[in-house]
């Protein structure tokens, strides 16, 4: 009898009121760790002089060629902070497609020195992204690498590419090649010569961050990146130009 009567309805009633205002509290509590998040790399970047060259090389480009800001990131498929940061990079993509380029580099956390025997999942799904890119499809391979980063078994890898509409058996011997492992040798080998420890490690404009942020975030970071970068050629081009000898 406990469950009829007024006492259902009234407790009904009280999470009825209840349950919009716990949502409505839990975002409020939500934006403000965003909002604190956006000032905290803002003062950052403004202050840090810390800029590294990082040549892009082969690595497949998403977003605006020409814009000014440019983000590299190196990340393992099987890292949930990984998938976390492509789901953001994605959707930062998606609202403000001109404001920025992004270019993505492997660098499995694991050893994959070897393409015989069992290899690490990892390594796999690294090899596969290469591999759906000689076929021009790096970022539909992405894409269905991080939304399926708990299945990446051969036989899954194999039906991500018939998805996104490769040769799938062109693939296939891809995934199996003897040095499939090269492939990834120029993204890692940059990765340790700076530095890198862990995943997802990413530099915009030549400053480097480490793990995943929010769109929001990345979108106000790329734009303080576009300041500071106006800001610097605005102070060189103000600069007295040094009288040529002849």
């Amino acid at each position: 009898q406990m469950f009829s009567g007024p006492g259902l309805w009234a407790t009904v009633l009280i999470l009825a009121i209840a349950t919009p205002s716990i949502q409505y509290t839990y975002a409020q509590k939500i934006d403000a760790a965003i909002n604190a998040q956006v000032l905290k790399k803002k003062n950052e970047m403004a202050k840090d002089t810390t800029v590294v060259d990082v040549d892009p090389g082969s690595s497949p480009m998403r977003g605006n060629q020409d814009a000014k800001v440019t983000i590299v990131e190196w990340a393992d498929f099987q890292c949930g902070y990984c998938q976390q940061m492509a789901f953001s990079l994605k959707a930062a993509m998606q609202r403000e497609p001109t404001s920025f380029r992004y270019y993505f580099k492997n660098f499995p956390l694991t050893n994959c020195a070897t393409n015989t025997g069992e290899i690490h999942r990892s390594c796999a799904a690294a090899i596969a992204f290469n591999c759906a890119k000689a076929q021009g499809k790096p970022w539909e391979m992405h894409d269905s690498l991080f939304e399926n980063n708990h299945a990446l078994a051969d036989e899954n890898l194999l039906e991500y590419a018939n998805n996104i509409g490769i040769d799938v058996e062109v693939f296939r011997a891809c995934l199996k090649a003897p040095n499939a492992h090269k492939s990834l040798a120029e993204d890692v080998d940059l990765g340790r010569k700076l530095n890198l420890e862990s995943t997802p490690t990413w530099y915009i404009n030549g400053r480097r961050q480490v793990g995943p942020v929010a769109p929001t975030v990345i979108l106000s970071m790329v734009k303080t990146a576009q300041e500071v970068s106006e800001a610097k050629a605005k102070s060189n081009s103000a600069q007295p130009t040094a009288p040529q000898v002849k």
